[in-house]
């Protein structure tokens, strides 16, 4: 699911893993059958959400992606954060930027670091101290132990000195920002924090205790819910054609194909040589030639037109050209012609009457894809209703 629903979360996410692992191996019995189920259940994952990850990696050749998130102002070499950022920054309004001018605060947070660390501090006591330890307390503390080095190496991931690992992993420049290992370090110091509390005896103390923390929490974080200024909108406002149409989607120019001209803005950062005029007031039209569309039906990723033409004639379709279109003229395929500044659809049209249909069709490397996720989510529906399907001997 990690991989479908934030998936520059997913990157760091397999360098934390193997930590994971190990854990697991420390804590078992049996360490072979649990090295078995992990690589088998990660290969499920990675085969349950291929009909994502497989195409977006095979087909990002064909868009912006790397000219327009690995450059400039993306580039993780000036995204990465001080030491001294981590432990204290003002908060800020504005965004990420070189050395210590970012306008955005990265510290952990004093009171997270300081219980996470006493956490470390009992469990390597009762770990190196205690003589005799039940299984369950001793996976308990291998578990806070491998915890805080998950911290640690997250907070080290966001920092200067990791980017001897950055420079080999080269996937990671995908993330762009270093400190969005920050989102790690929030979870690990959070259940640090938890794994503490469970130490406290008794009851009624652990409970003052957690009070304690959350009151503290409260006080000390309740001036960061003041916004900087509130913006006098509407729904209306905000939803409108305009606001969709321009100020939404210009934000996401990377998925556009190869060839979309780009220009230098003031900031000397790559931008779509695109402005609002620019934009088609149609989703279809008659470049050149003597024609008329007479007919036309749209759908996402369909179109359906019938074309009047007195003369050979060029149809526009307002649609990017990438892999997976294909276009057909009275039932027969023809060729689409994107060479054209923005790379859309451009079909020749002989004189007549023509029904001409376009749509974006699967590739290849999607219907592998495809069939590859299908089939794992049967193989994971059989597995589990394996004790049905299967008979268990007794």
């Amino acid at each position: 699911l990690l991989v479908i629903t934030h998936n520059l979360i997913f990157l760091p996410f397999m360098i934390i893993l193997p930590f994971y692992l190990l854990f697991l191996l420390l804590t078992s019995e049996k360490k072979y059958a649990t090295l078995i189920k992990f690589l088998f259940s990660l290969f499920l994952a990675a085969c349950l959400s291929a009909f994502f990850w497989f195409p977006s990696l095979l087909e990002k050749k064909f868009t912006l992606v790397d000219n327009l998130l690995l450059k400039d102002l993306a580039d993780y070499k000036i995204h990465f954060v001080y030491l001294k950022q981590l432990w204290n920054w003002p908060w800020g309004f504005a965004g990420s930027a070189a050395g210590l001018s970012d306008g955005i605060s990265f510290k952990i947070g004093k009171l997270y670091i300081l219980v996470s660390t006493l956490s470390v501090f009992v469990s390597a006591f009762l770990l190196f101290k205690a003589k005799k330890i039940h299984f369950q307390v001793n996976k308990k503390i291998y578990l806070v132990l491998t915890l805080s080095s998950l911290l640690v190496f997250s907070a080290f991931m966001t920092t200067n000195y990791s980017s001897f690992i950055w420079n080999k992993l080269t996937f990671l420049a995908y993330l762009q920002f270093p400190w969005r290992f920050l989102i790690f370090t929030s979870l690990f110091s959070s259940a640090l924090i938890g794994a503490f509390i469970a130490y406290i005896r008794p009851q009624i103390v652990k409970i003052g205790f957690s009070s304690v923390i959350i009151i503290l929490l409260l006080i000390t974080n309740y001036k960061l819910f003041k916004p900087l200024y509130i913006r006098n909108l509407n729904d209306k406002e905000m939803t409108s054609n305009k606001i969709i149409e321009w100020d939404v989607s210009k934000s996401s120019f990377e998925y556009v194909p190869t060839g979309f001209p780009l220009e230098r803005d003031s900031r000397g950062i790559n931008q779509p040589d695109l402005t609002e005029d620019d934009l088609p007031k149609q989703k279809a039209y008659i470049m050149s030639g003597d024609a008329q569309i007479t007919g036309l039906d749209t759908a996402p990723g369909k179109y359906f037109l019938k074309v009047k033409a007195k003369t050979n004639s060029i149809l526009r379709l307002n649609s990017f050209n990438f892999p997976g279109w294909m276009a057909k003229s009275d039932g027969q395929p023809v060729s689409i012609d994107e060479q054209n500044k923005y790379r859309l659809i451009t079909i020749s049209i002989p004189a007549g009457e023509h029904l001409i249909e376009a749509k974006f069709k699967s590739t290849p490397v999607r219907k592998i894809a495809n069939y590859t996720t299908l089939i794992s989510l049967l193989t994971l529906i059989a597995l589990s209703f394996k004790k049905w399907l299967i008979p268990t001997r007794n």
